[in-house]
């Protein structure tokens, strides 16, 4: 069986929880900086106040909102295999983060990340099987600052076959998404029925809807397309130092925000569209001044993010595979085993945060292979132990009986691939044999192993060169 789903609440803790998140909604509210958004809200039943752009919201509204959020729903690749699943007890991994530093392949040395890193990160994640889609995490310094999204997600459409999540900067920029993707897909309608692309919104800390994320859910809303709803509520900073309080004030952002989904998906006539789940909480490091996101802590907030969208029926969303170590070391590894390993024993739908050091500032090609291994060491964690007559082997062990062995049995050469990890990058050859094949460190390993795939690998080639053409022209327009 499957290892039972970790949990950390009780579920008179979760109602808690959600009783008190809706108490902060009602009593107190929230900010919201749109006044369209004012307008759709009060439509829908929330008390409004426009002269401080302050909301209160509900039960009523709040419930209406979180039922209507479909349980679970599909992101699509250029590729068909690629197709994930979100939701029930799917979990799936990626990159996703901003870093603005990479690692230089040559040098090790941290520096600022430009759009040929990005091509490379977009290429390297397409090809490695444990990233199940691509959160876009590198942002490059060498492009337009009015149109760097779009610039990034045209890049993403062309390089990369598998499911795409990235932020936008405006609700045009929602639009011009829409148009790139419906030539990726063929058609408008394509691209809105099987969505390859995924919204990233954020709700500000504490309490407060800025304007161009309420641009985006109102976008996504009109489109039906999914949106990763996410609070990120810094522990002694932007919310109480305590976890609980974490919890419960990233729970109310979050069902503010689907409040807000709900309210323009309402105007438009339309069901709610697909969302995540999705929390950032972490804590201040007292000590040194910066946010943490390689300790136990991190891990429990996201293991309380499983637990609240499950009691919601939403799927979830959140970081993992992250670590606070400044380069590709000892700590970075224990750091994204424990990062990786407990969101996926909580069951988190959506994990995303390979290929990353220094919390989520720097990206590194050698450390994406890396996590892929990690990735690969959880996903044979979380299949458990198969019990059934072919894998207890009863007759066969009494047949062999005292003092046989199993090595050439047919038993063990059928199932000894399926039944083990099989690493790519992990050293299990003896001292010497290590030696002879150039003792190289982990890290050395998968450098040569990026550097293999990005000579090899090639997603972009396998696209329609028209269509490619014509994904750039797009942006080229929104240029000038």
């Amino acid at each position: 069986m499957r290892p039972s789903v970790l949990k950390v609440l009780s579920e008179a803790e979760i109602s808690w929880i959600d009783a008190e998140s809706r108490r902060i909604l009602a009593e107190s509210g929230v900010r919201v900086r749109h006044p369209h958004a004012l307008d759709l809200l009060e439509e829908v039943g929330c008390d409004v106040d426009r002269s401080a752009s302050m909301v209160r919201m509900n039960e009523q509204v709040i419930s209406r909102a979180v039922e209507g959020a479909p349980s679970c729903f599909s992101l699509h690749g250029r590729d068909p295999s690629e197709r994930i699943l979100l939701g029930e007890e799917e979990v799936v991994f990626g990159p996703g983060g901003f870093a603005v530093f990479v690692e230089d392949a040559d040098t090790g040395v941290r520096r600022v990340a430009n759009r040929q890193d990005l091509r490379e990160h977009l290429r390297l994640s397409d090809h490695l099987p444990g990233c199940a889609f691509n959160h876009v995490n590198v942002f490059p310094s060498d492009l337009p600052e009015k149109t760097a999204d779009l610039h990034i997600w045209a890049d993403s459409l062309i390089y990369q076959t598998k499911p795409i999540m990235n932020e936008n900067y405006s609700a045009h920029s929602v639009d011009v998404l829409v148009e790139m993707a419906a030539v990726a897909a063929g058609s408008t309608r394509a691209a809105l029925e099987n969505p390859r692309v995924c919204l990233d919104v954020c709700v500000v800390s504490p309490l407060t809807h800025e304007a161009r994320q309420v641009d985006l859910l109102l976008s996504g809303a009109r489109y039906g397309l999914p949106i990763s709803i996410n609070s990120g509520p810094i522990a002694g900073g932007t919310s109480p130092v305590t976890l609980a309080a974490v919890v419960s004030q990233a729970n109310a952002e979050l069902l503010s925000a689907l409040v807000v989904a709900f309210a323009g998906a309402q105007r438009q006539g339309r069901p709610m569209p697909p969302v995540l789940y999705g929390s950032w909480g972490r804590h201040m490091d007292m000590k040194h001044g910066t946010v943490t996101m390689g300790g136990p802590e991190f891990c429990l907030l996201k293991v309380c993010t499983a637990q609240m969208g499950r009691f919601y029926g939403v799927p979830t969303r959140g970081g993992g595979a992250l670590s606070d170590s400044l380069l590709s070391d000892a700590q970075s590894g224990y750091e994204k085993m424990l990062t990786t390993a407990v969101p996926a024993l909580a069951g988190l739908n959506y994990i995303s945060g390979m290929g990353l050091n220094e919390s989520e500032n720097q990206q590194s090609l050698a450390q994406l292979v890396i996590d892929n291994e990690i990735v690969g060491m959880v996903q044979r964690l979380i299949q458990g132990v198969l019990v059934d007559d072919e894998h207890l082997a009863t007759d066969l062990i009494m047949e062999t009986g005292p003092g046989g062995n199993f090595l050439d049995t047919d038993h063990t050469l059928r199932f000894f691939r399926e039944e083990f990890f099989d690493p790519g990058i992990s050293n299990r050859m003896k001292y010497e044999r290590w030696q002879d094949a150039g003792s190289l460190s982990a890290h050395r390993r998968a450098q040569e192993r990026a550097e293999q795939i990005l000579q090899d690998h090639h997603p972009e080639q396998e696209l329609d060169e028209k269509v490619a053409r014509e994904i750039c022209a797009i942006v080229e327009r929104e240029d000038q």
